[in-house]
């Protein structure tokens, strides 16, 4: 009977092989496990993009600010709160809630940056209606462009103008100051 001797260094070698096959595979495995799974922080981000749509809602002769939850499909807070400042400009009021907007408004820009939200609304928006209204109407687009971040400040344009002191809303003598919080708004509610 022959009998086979094997060298040591062979063995070595072989069992590095082996052994590099087995990382090799595993860090293939678990790289593709890191480029499929989404960070921890991009799915808070995603289930946080939940803007509200403020609308007023009258009982017992008294008008407050309710919101409703909007659903989005966008991963930008930018595109979010677009989508639900269109859906506060284009629904109509229901047989509870109500809104003091003129029909037609339409969203005509939108941007978020360092400094606050920006939202520049049509002509429509100033129309009719005395300073009450235009109360209710602006706490409606405020409350709405805030509702990611309630400490946000916003500046709210119609037609490219910023409504201040030297551009009241629609000429009702309503001189808001630029920019706009909820806080701050609360003194008009």
């Amino acid at each position: 009977m022959k009998s086979q001797h094997t060298h040591p260094i062979q063995t070595e070698i072989a069992l590095g092989l082996v052994f590099l096959l087995l990382t090799v595979v595993g860090m293939t495995g678990w790289w593709t496990k890191q480029a499929t799974q989404q960070p921890i922080g991009s799915r808070q981000e995603l289930v946080q993009l939940q803007p509200q749509t403020y609308w007023l809602l009258t009982e017992n002769e008294q008008t407050r600010l309710v919101p409703l939850h909007f659903a989005v499909n966008s991963g930008s807070k930018q595109e979010a709160l677009k989508a639900a400042l269109n859906n506060l400009l284009n629904n109509p009021q229901t047989h509870k809630l109500s809104t003091t907007i003129p029909a037609g408004t339409k969203l005509l820009d939108l941007r978020v940056t360092n400094e606050g939200i920006y939202v520049n609304l049509s002509d429509e928006f100033s129309l009719g209606a005395g300073t009450t209204s235009m109360i209710y109407r602006l706490a409606q687009v405020l409350y709405t462009a805030t509702s990611l971040d309630p400490e946000a400040k916003v500046y709210i344009s119609i037609a490219g103008q910023l409504i201040d002191e030297n551009y009241p809303l629609a000429g009702v003598g309503l001189v808001l100051t630029e920019p706009m919080t909820r806080e701050q708004f609360l003194e008009y509610l």
